[in-house]
């Protein structure tokens, strides 16, 4: 019973730090995603702005 018991906790255990290091992985993908479309912004807005300006 007690083994059992011991076996379920290290169960869910061992799947919430597996749950939090997927969510730590998305975040970071989230993170580069906002970086890659922040300096793109720029970038594009540049591009668009030169024409105009001469």
């Amino acid at each position: 019973m007690k083994r059992e018991e011991r076996e379920t906790k290290r169960e869910r255990e061992i799947e919430r730090e597996a749950m939090e290091k997927e969510s730590r992985v998305y975040v970071t993908e989230a993170e580069q995603m906002t970086a890659r479309v922040s300096r793109l912004i720029p970038m594009t807005a540049v591009k668009v702005a030169s024409p105009v300006a001469t």
